[in-house]
């Protein structure tokens, strides 16, 4: 009589691999609420830029932010109309 052949053991195939989700840009870091986003801008600058560009007033710290960097950047790049 022929031994009887042994089922082989079901191999469990293996979970696929979760691509790992895009990193999205990190936002640029934003100091403590308490810090002043425009220090060191005069408030002139402020102002005026506000006015050449029709700029309302940022609504939160995340708007301040980006207005200030384009403020600074304004300046440096000399205040063009």
């Amino acid at each position: 009589m022929p031994e009887p052949v042994a089922e082989p053991e079901p191999v469990a195939e293996p979970e696929p691999v979760a691509e790992p989700e895009p990193v999205a840009e990190p936002e640029p870091e934003i100091k403590e609420s308490s810090t002043d986003p425009f220090e060191g801008i005069k408030t002139d600058d402020i102002t005026n830029f506000a006015e050449l560009f029709d700029v309302p007033p940022p609504e939160d710290d995340k708007a301040a932010y980006e207005m200030a960097k384009k403020i600074r950047k304004w300046v440096a790049d000399g205040r063009p109309k």
